[in-house]
């Protein structure tokens, strides 16, 4: 969503989880400032609907990042920009089991999803500006 938005002549996009949210206020601000359209699609679960505890939230913000399924980065002056880009992500896995909302998922299931997140980190490791 975050590339179409930015494709579509938005002077400022960004993606932000509720799990760092210093990057969440900085992009705030910089959201504020710009002179057109911005637009920050942000990450917050929902640990009602999600089958976690109420107080996993901000954990789960992090946790999606850490482990690549979420991504923190921006599209301004024409280019995108990773603000973040980890060496080594955490556990699908466990992040994935950790919410009741996925746990019809088999081995395979998720073996899919660690190969799409690899696909999509590829592509963007290759083409846009990293921090």
């Amino acid at each position: 969503m975050f590339e179409i938005v930015a494709a579509n002549g938005i002077d400022y996009a960004a993606t932000a989880s509720v799990g760092y949210i210093q990057d969440f206020l900085n992009k705030i601000n910089k959201a504020k400032s710009v002179d057109g359209t911005s637009y920050i699609h942000v990450f917050a679960p929902c640990p009602t609907g999600w089958g976690t505890p109420t107080n996993s939230a901000i954990d789960l913000g992090k946790d999606v990042v850490d482990c690549g399924l979420w991504y923190l980065a921006e599209w301004e002056n024409g280019e995108f920009i990773l603000n973040k880009n980890p060496k080594e992500f955490a556990s699908v896995r466990d992040y994935l089991s950790s919410q009741g909302r996925f746990r019809h998922l088999r081995d395979e299931d998720i073996e899919q999803i660690v190969r799409e997140r690899d696909r999509k980190w590829e592509i963007i490791r290759k083409s846009w500006r990293t921090e």
